[in-house]
């Protein structure tokens, strides 16, 4: 469990990025009134507080998290599919929704993932191409 050191002033610390954190999981359970909701959504370690507090999740936020995928599922009408567009994990639930990828943000994200990673951002990037009438430049 998270423990802070006694010359740390717990009323300075920053509880929005704290949720982010993995590790302060146990923390965040045990001292439920410090949690930023919309920063635990992001949590890959947050699942399961979250599948517990349904009525919380931001789910925005929740679209960008790795872990999160079999939510996302479950409430596709809930989906924010420009955040969704970034996340590495979401390929398959992106590939399944075609018609909701925002096309600027998988060409962005392209440059940013690994190599290993590009041949299947890469065929999404072509069958989003098609549907849209073939490649264009995108403005800024």
């Amino acid at each position: 469990m998270l423990k802070f050191r006694n010359w740390v002033n717990t009323e300075k610390i920053n509880y929005y990025m704290l949720s982010k954190n993995p590790q302060a999981i146990q923390f965040l359970e045990q001292n439920p009134d410090k949690i930023a909701w919309s920063a635990l959504c992001a949590n890959p370690a947050a699942i399961e507080m979250l599948e517990e507090n349904p009525h919380l999740i931001d789910w925005s936020s929740l679209s960008c998290n790795p872990a999160a995928m079999h939510l996302l599922e479950a409430n596709l009408d809930k989906v924010d599919w420009f955040v969704l567009s970034e996340n590495p994990s979401a390929i398959d639930l992106l590939e399944a929704n075609l018609d909701k990828i925002d096309e600027r943000t998988i060409y962005q994200t392209l440059t940013s993932l690994s190599r290993s990673s590009w041949p299947r951002y890469f065929t999404l990037t072509i069958w989003t191409s098609l549907r849209t009438g073939g490649f264009r430049r995108l403005e800024n």
